[in-house]
């Protein structure tokens, strides 16, 4: 039998996404926003800013 549980995304502007990665111009990701967690590189921090 399947489960029928949801998996967690995000939805901006109508479209999913798994995850939010923010990255340098050489591809080192320094922030990734995901769902249910934040993991932030050693020297940044990540701010959310509500409406």
């Amino acid at each position: 039998m399947k489960s029928k549980q949801k998996t967690s995304h995000i939805k901006i502007d109508g479209e999913i996404y798994d995850a939010i990665n923010i990255t340098k111009s050489n591809g080192e990701v320094i922030a990734s926003i995901g769902p249910k967690d934040v993991i932030e590189a050693d020297g940044y921090k990540v701010t959310f800013v509500k409406h």
